[in-house]
């Protein structure tokens, strides 16, 4: 097992295809600049991504932006909007649909309600009810 530190914007190119066995991203596709860039690099070096995301799609931030009309602050994202490391947001829905439109294959997809001594798995309208999603992929 290794693990790679660098400037994941410029990508993976060390790395041939499929050299790795996994290539895992854990709440860090939301602040890349090229995150599908990176996706893509993920799919081809890894045989298989494990990706987390939060989900902006959860009723709680709509909520807060719907009636507060203010940027969402969450236990699982609580920065103000000055000094949020998230420049690129996504739903469970948005990442579903880019992996459909670039032959990226969900394996397997588990989503999670987090919190304060609490992780519950969601099974029904995870877009509106978990504020975590997990996938495993792999290039289809």
């Amino acid at each position: 097992m290794f693990v790679y530190h660098g400037d994941l914007d410029e990508g993976l190119a060390d790395f041939n295809d499929r050299s790795v066995d996994y290539v895992i991203l854990t709440n860090t596709i939301q602040v890349l600049h090229r995150p599908d860039f990176l996706i893509m690099e993920a799919a081809r070096v890894g045989k298989q991504c494990i990706i987390s995301i939060p989900n902006f799609g959860y009723w709680r931030v709509r909520f807060q932006l719907m009636f507060r009309g203010t940027m969402p602050r969450t236990s699982r994202l609580p920065y103000d909007w000055y000094d949020s490391p998230n420049i690129h947001l996504t739903t469970i829905a948005d990442f579903r649909r880019f992996c459909r439109e670039h032959s990226l294959k969900i394996i397997s997809e588990t989503n999670l309600v987090i919190g304060e001594n609490i992780c519950k798995p969601v099974g029904i309208a995870p877009n509106i009810l978990a504020d975590y999603g997990i996938f495993l992929l792999e290039q289809g």
